[in-house]
């Protein structure tokens, strides 16, 4: 991945994946099925600070340990702790933007 001076106008594109049902955290919009949520905005700005332009999927895999197995996603969140994907490969989390 190439590094990105801060106000470059390229950008990468972050694929993050979550699930949809953790209202208001991340949750699609019932009359336009975008993902929305107050995880969307933070993870919006601090990925657009950083140089990226996410793009935010709803998980296809049933839980999150399964999904962290799926190379589409260069994300997934969220997570409270480092856990193992569901075939064993370790994580690594971030410390928290924010408590709730």
């Amino acid at each position: 991945m190439s590094s990105i001076a801060f106000g470059d106008d390229s950008s990468e594109t972050l694929t993050v994946g979550v699930p949809t049902d953790r209202c208001p955290i991340f949750y699609q919009d019932a009359q336009t099925g975008e993902i929305i949520g107050i995880g969307v905005d933070l993870m919006r700005a601090a990925a657009e600070e950083a140089g990226y332009a996410p793009t935010f999927v709803a998980l296809s895999e049933p839980t999150l340990k399964e999904a962290l197995d799926n190379a589409k996603y260069d994300v997934v969140m969220p997570f409270g702790s480092a856990v193992d994907s569901a075939s064993g490969r370790p994580t690594i989390v971030s410390d928290n933007f924010f408590q709730t």
